[in-house]
């Protein structure tokens, strides 16, 4: 064999070891900041609008935050101006609290 294949194969296969070894060390990376986020305090209750149940209104469900939507843009930097507009999120669709789910509420 020659020189030269032995050490493209020996570089192919340092590459590939280098690439699981990151791969590995990412996964294991964000299993612990899972695991971090669940000793903090649990999931938090965020819809898929992004904002928490405490902005959406508990008979409707529609959201009561503001949203920051671009008006200028810049060629190259994207959007450099905003304005404040209300949420459009209609109902509240995160994660729901576990007393809401087991205890209905007492009413007089």
């Amino acid at each position: 064999m020659e020189p030269v294949s032995l050490l493209v194969g020996a570089g192919i296969a340092a590459t590939g070891y280098l690439i699981g070894r990151v791969g590995r060390w990412r996964s294991v990376r964000s299993r612990r900041s899972g695991a971090a986020a669940l000793e903090s305090g649990g999931p938090q209750p965020v819809c898929g609008c992004e904002h928490g149940l405490a902005f959406h209104d508990p008979q409707t469900g529609a959201c009561h935050a503001t949203v920051q939507r671009p008006t200028k843009f810049d060629k190259v930097y994207g959007p450099v101006a905003f304005e404040a507009v209300p949420c459009t999120c209609r109902h509240y669709v995160g994660p729901v609290p576990l007393d809401e789910v087991f205890a209905p509420q007492i009413t007089d």
